[in-house]
């Protein structure tokens, strides 16, 4: 249960060594989410639901930042100068360091268009205004009120017409899984797992009887919910599209890319790689 909470004091630790020794914090972090993502594959559910949920109450801590540490008297001085700066930004620099960074990489022209539209708006610009605040530079106060001009005129032309941009470029796919979602919850005590696994359409097993999937050696489906309801499956119950699965693990050392394995069909190899997991 305190494995989200480790997993964020970890990324802080990571990034107060980093701070300490002058080295990049952000770096950092970012290596320690992808050993943490190595070391703990069974609690991902977890720690990214509960780090999606840091992410959004951060944005809105940032947000009221910005508010508090802008007053609105010094806005009309800097305003004209401002918009300039935020529209330079917008319709110059962005595009412009887009298409020297991606063109060079055979980027389809959509795409780098795309891209140099869907620039930094919101939080990053005021993380990045808060070094001038923090760092004691004269004109720190004046970085921030500039930096509100900037989110305000990204937000409103950018974020208000980006699904717009992206529709007439032709880019908006219809949304579908690229994996089949597995879980697995360590019921300690016990040494099992309970194991929530969600079919997609590339689910091999979707559209046959459960009898016929063969399960890895100690998995077991307990309950399917399907449809907004749940209920145990018989031998002869045939799975579906969209079906969340709640599966137990007796042996306790299940490995995700077994079950993903048998959940996708591929091949006799899983039933190997079980039996060694049981070993």
């Amino acid at each position: 249960a305190g494995q989200p909470l480790l997993a964020a004091a970890v990324g802080a630790a990571a990034y107060g060594l980093a701070a300490v020794t002058d080295a990049s914090g952000y770096l950092a972090v970012y290596v320690a989410g992808v050993a943490v993502a190595h070391v703990a594959p069974r609690h991902r559910r977890a720690i990214r639901t509960f780090h999606a949920g840091l992410g959004e109450a951060a944005q809105i801590g940032l947000f009221f930042l910005l508010g508090i540490l802008v007053f609105p008297s010094d806005l009309p001085g800097v305003a004209w100068q401002a918009v300039v700066i935020a529209l330079g930004l917008v319709l110059v620099a962005r595009p412009l360091a887009a298409a020297v960074c991606l063109l060079p990489f055979r980027w389809p022209l959509r795409d780098v268009v795309f891209t140099s539209w869907a620039g930094l708006r919101g939080a990053v610009p005021i993380v990045l205004a808060t070094f001038a605040l923090t760092g004691g530079l004269d004109d720190g106060d004046l970085v921030f009120d500039v930096v509100f001009f900037v989110v305000v005129v990204s937000v409103l032309l950018q974020g208000t017409t980006l699904q717009a941009l992206a529709k007439r470029l032709h880019l908006v796919a219809e949304a579908r899984p690229s994996s089949i979602d597995v879980e697995l919850s360590p019921v300690g005590s016990l040494d099992a797992e309970v194991v929530e696994a969600v079919l997609t359409e590339h689910a091999a097993v979707v559209g046959r009887p459960l009898a016929s999937t063969h399960p890895p050696g100690g998995i077991r489906v307990l309950l399917v919910h399907r449809g907004g309801r749940s209920f145990a499956p018989a031998g002869d119950t045939v799975l579906e599209v969209g079906d969340h699965l709640l599966l137990s693990d007796s042996t306790g050392h299940a490995d995700t890319s077994v079950i993903e394995g048998w959940l996708a069909g591929r091949g006799p190899e899983i039933d190997a790689a079980a039996r060694s997991t049981a070993d």
